[in-house]
């Protein structure tokens, strides 16, 4: 069943479905840096950590910024900063401007998921936008899956093709943005979005529960960036993976992410939102826990579905309890939004380095049942949340 949405919102989602066309050098980043440029695993973990310091700079500001200048003209901006980095870095060999121009790179696409957000809320009625978060989730996955399977193949033919590809795509739809998006299409203020004068706005970091789900969202992102940082490292070694076949395994995971996110968005409404996240957060453990234990591709392909069954429960699930804490904020949504997107780009600053480190330093089986184990933690701390207001619930309805 395909959701009735505004026009505006399917052309926005045209849009980031052009711009992740192009999403091939994040992927490929690891390979490139340690393969094509020479740098060792552990400066490779110091740029990619540099990545995500990018990354959540410009999740913070591209939100703030939105609100100044408009939601579109940040992402124009973000699509052309992005474009003129990419262009830029293989003409690069040292690791001190790779990694500026990462950096750059980097604060341009944190920018853009906020500006993205503050379209949809601008665009779409409050009733519909998670239904317009899943149809962004498509658009992105199949991109990106068509891109993985693209690039595997460029960089096994030349390295810096992935690079040109993914800034030629950022500039398009820049274009698009500009010539296509109306900037003055009404926007949707839902009633329940508005601030109660007898009540003080609730700021998300007093808010205990909603701090929980930012960290477990968190957590999520951090093992998951795994599959960027130390996976390819991982895959081609233990499993002999090609760079062709590792791009196939991507794209693979995202045509399946892609299908499966809007019946699972819809199955995900009328279930436990809680208890579906704690759900998915354990079958992403098991997933990473298993990783050293299969001894093939054909296993290794197994595990990386189970992953990303266990991230479709969890992304909507948790994804439905933040907007419900926005909804609930007393009018500050989108400081509560600039926070959770915050949250989620902060994993960037410090997976990379992490899991770089105890691959090089330990081993690839440490990382991954320490992936693993901090999963298991934050969805029992999550359960523990739970409980105690389950029990205050009932402590509440007894008389």
């Amino acid at each position: 069943m395909i959701p009735k949405l505004p026009r505006q919102l399917w052309l926005l989602a045209a849009i980031a479905f052009v711009n992740f066309l192009g999403f091939m050098v994040t992927p490929f980043l690891v390979l490139y840096l340690t393969n094509a440029v020479g740098l060792s695993i552990e400066t490779a973990g110091i740029i990619l950590t540099v990545f995500g310091i990018g990354s959540i700079l410009g999740a913070w500001a591209g939100g703030h910024v939105s609100d100044r200048i408009g939601s579109e003209n940040v992402l124009i901006l973000s699509f052309l900063s992005s474009a003129a980095a990419l262009f830029l870095i293989p003409a690069l060999g040292d690791s001190i401007s790779i990694g500026i121009a990462i950096a750059i790179m980097a604060f341009a696409n944190g920018a853009f998921r906020p500006a993205y957000d503050a379209c949809v809320v601008r665009l779409c009625p409050e009733d519909e936008r998670s239904q317009a978060y899943a149809v962004y989730v498509v658009a992105i996955n199949v991109g990106a899956g068509i891109a993985a399977a693209m690039a595997g193949h460029l960089y096994a033919r030349q390295p810096g093709l992935i690079f040109f590809i993914d800034g030629l795509t950022s500039v398009v739809a820049a274009i698009a943005v500009f010539v296509f998006l109306d900037r003055s299409a009404p926007r949707h203020v839902a009633p329940a979005a508005k601030a109660d004068a007898s009540k003080p706005a609730g700021l998300p970091y007093r808010n205990m529960e909603f701090i929980l789900l930012c960290l477990a969202a968190c957590v999520l992102d951090m093992v998951g960036r795994q599959t960027s940082a130390a996976l390819p490292l991982f895959v081609t070694s233990y499993y002999g993976m090609t760079p062709e076949q590792y791009g196939n395994l991507l794209t693979l995971g995202h045509f399946v992410f892609a299908a499966a996110i809007l019946p699972v968005s819809r199955w995900a409404k009328s279930r436990n939102h809680m208890a579906v996240t704690l759900i998915g957060m354990m079958i992403v453990a098991v997933s990473f826990g298993a990783l050293p234990l299969g001894g093939s591709v054909a296993a290794l392909v197994i595990l990386y579905l189970l992953l990303t069954a266990g991230q479709l429960m969890f992304y909507p699930a948790i994804m439905a309890m933040v907007m419900g804490q926005a909804a609930r904020s007393g009018g500050k949504s989108g400081a509560y939004m600039s926070f959770y997107r915050t949250a989620q780009a902060a994993a960037g600053i410090v997976a990379p380095a992490i899991g770089t480190f105890i691959y090089v330093q330990f081993s690839p089986t440490s990382l991954w049942l320490g992936c693993s184990l901090i999963t298991v933690l934050c969805a029992i701390l999550l359960a523990m949340r739970l409980m105690l207001r389950t029990s205050s619930d009932r402590e509440a309805l007894e008389p």
